[in-house]
């Protein structure tokens, strides 16, 4: 028999999962620890090989943890130390693979009442066609019932793949890179569609993708994964606006970087900018991640869009730094301008309108509240 806790959608606990390769013992999961709040898209967002699948698949019951817990509900599903392991048919879970999974012998509506029509404890058949419709209905697909599976479009099946998780009406969905396999335009429209699905269901959902722009569109909050581990948790905007570490902003968007040496740090307490950086360019003032203190060696870092370009030298403007530029490209919606400051060229991104071209004189403004000081390590 399970144990039973305080109700909480998810609640994963230290949890460890190492892998044999070639005689060696990799840690896929190391000590990964986070909860999710009820109602919440909470995504594990990462490269390639960083634990997030396998964090997952510790969640579903698909994969047996080495270590630590994980409650859903209020019940404890995994917990080593407890000799506890729920199977997976009896979590409630709904999960959305990244193949979609569909059963291609399989009509629509077949394909959604199947996670029904395996219950030891197997609803009327009223009840199977009333939850199948719903949750048709909910994803768009009312009215292809009695077609066939593979008949439908890339983001037709996504939909199917979701109505049949949502059938069981699940305390939590698992949703594994659901929309990986679509193409550029169709995964834009899908994730906006999804994320607001979600909020019309309220459904606590957990959310693994390595696809910053479905991380920061979709989430409530986003766990930034590298190495088996959780190196930076908040919401989208302090994720990119306030990088913890490097490894985050440079994986998360675009940033431009730059040495530098703590010369005074913020009053402690104090999350507003105020820290003074010595730099190759001059000394410059930016808003310090928790920690940073007088003397360390530091990385300053600038996301494209908060730099202010000018083409003549403002006057008595905090943080300038001159240089050139080197290219202009018209995208349409902005110009990306890479300007050369020292020895880094730098990119930044200005209203299409800017009449500027290469060889110009260019003057960069670095607000101070949009300068993140992380450690350089």
């Amino acid at each position: 028999m399970t144990a039973t806790e305080p109700r909480r959608p998810l609640a994963v606990e230290d949890l460890r999962k190492g892998f044999a390769d070639r005689g060696n013992t990799v840690n896929a999961v190391d000590g990964v620890s986070f909860e999710i709040k009820e109602g919440e898209l909470y995504t594990l967002l990462g490269p390639s090989g960083c634990g997030k699948t396998s964090t997952l698949r510790s969640v579903a019951g698909l994969e047996r943890p080495d270590g630590g817990r994980v409650v859903i509900d209020g019940t404890l599903v995994a917990g080593v130390a407890e000799g506890t392991f729920v199977p997976p048919n009896r979590r409630d879970i709904g999960m959305v693979f990244q193949s979609y999974g569909i059963w291609p012998h399989m009509t629509v509506f077949d394909n959604a009442a199947f996670p029904l029509q395996v219950l030891r404890r197997k609803p009327p058949k009223q009840e199977i066609r009333e939850r199948v419709e719903s949750a048709l209905a909910v994803v768009q697909l009312a009215g292809y019932e009695g077609r066939m599976a593979t008949q439908l479009s890339g983001g037709q099946q996504q939909r199917l793949a979701l109505a049949r998780a949502l059938v069981r009406r699940p305390k939590l969905l698992l949703l594994d890179e659901p929309l990986s396999n679509l193409d550029a335009k169709l995964r834009g429209a899908m994730r906006a569609e999804l994320a607001s699905l979600q909020q019309q269901l309220g459904i606590t959902t957990l959310y693994v993708t390595h696809d910053q722009a479905e991380a920061l569109g979709m989430s409530s909050r986003i766990a930034v994964m590298s190495a088996g581990r959780i190196v930076q948790e908040g919401t989208p905007r302090d994720i990119y606006q306030r990088p913890a570490t490097r490894f985050v902003a440079d994986f998360v968007g675009t940033t431009n970087f730059l040495e530098g040496t703590v010369v005074s740090a913020a009053p402690a307490g104090d999350s507003g900018p105020g820290t003074r950086i010595g730099t190759a360019l001059g000394e410059l003032v930016g808003t310090a991640a928790p920690g940073v203190k007088t003397g360390d060696q530091v990385l300053l870092a600038v996301r494209p869009e908060a730099v202010r370009l000018h083409l003549t030298e403002p006057a008595a403007a905090p943080n300038v730094v001159p240089g050139e530029l080197e290219q202009v490209m018209f995208t349409g919606e902005c110009l990306d301008c890479h300007v050369r400051v020292g020895d880094h060229v730098w990119i930044t991104r200005q209203e299409p309108r800017l009449a500027a071209g290469p060889g110009d004189k260019a003057w960069l403004e670095l607000p101070a509240d949009a300068l993140s000081i992380v450690p350089s390590a």
